[in-house]
């Protein structure tokens, strides 16, 4: 095993890989550069918090009744004297519920605006050392699994966890507002990214088992 770990730069320079290391550094200076732009997209994003009254996707489980002139659902009524609104194309799913927001609601509610930027931002940022490093031909380096397991993490927040913040803060607006017969939006729970996530996973520790062998096959030298 540690033998076909070690021709991985061989097998690389016969199929001309080994004219690529400036691309790839000049690829790990750009990861690092968006890395840091986001980050501080996602610093200033979080400083916006939204106002007091929040407007987000619901859904009813009731029968629709009648609704004015502007939109607004008479029937059912809104809970707790929040409104809700249709839309023209009558889906359940373009309800949205206009509310006053508590200090958690908001902040929950804000937190897809800022958390999506910091996870693609130190995605990238951990991108550029392990881009260096395998320009550098050392893929096994120290803190390559590491890093990757970090990138893992960040895509899976970002596809996974941001996602759900939105109707997590319906769903504690409703329950605060004793909404009977409405629900939030939940949607897929798993999205079809979780597969390159599982991969980012499994890569890491190939990474790690790698470590192993090469500092084994370099103390047999």
């Amino acid at each position: 095993m540690a033998y076909r770990l070690s021709m991985v730069p061989r097998i690389a320079q016969r199929f001309g890989v080994h004219t690529r290391p400036h691309v790839i550094g000049l690829c790990a200076f750009f990861s690092r550069r968006f890395g840091i732009l986001f980050l501080v997209v996602a610093f200033f994003a979080a400083l916006d918090r939204p106002g007091p009254t929040l407007t987000l996707p619901v859904s009813t489980t009731g029968a629709w009744g009648s609704f004015d002139s502007d939109g607004l659902l008479i029937d059912p009524a809104a809970p707790g004297g929040a409104t809700a609104r249709m839309s023209d194309t009558g889906s359940v799913s373009d309800l949205s519920l206009t509310f006053h927001g508590t200090g958690l609601e908001r902040a929950v509610a804000g937190a897809p605006h800022w958390l999506g930027y910091a996870a693609v931002g130190l995605a990238l940022f951990w991108l550029a050392p392990l881009l260096r490093r395998f320009a550098e031909g050392d893929p096994f380096a120290p803190g390559n699994a590491g890093r990757l397991r970090g990138i893992a993490a960040a895509a899976f927040v970002a596809t996974h966890v941001v996602p759900l913040l939105t109707p997590l803060t319906v769903a504690f607006a409703l329950h605060r507002l004793g909404g009977s017969g409405w629900s939030a939006v939940w949607g897929s729970p798993v999205h079809t990214s979780l597969v390159f996530v599982l991969l980012l996973f499994l890569l890491a520790g190939a990474l790690d088992v790698g470590r192993r062998l090469q500092a084994d096959s370099e103390g047999l030298v």
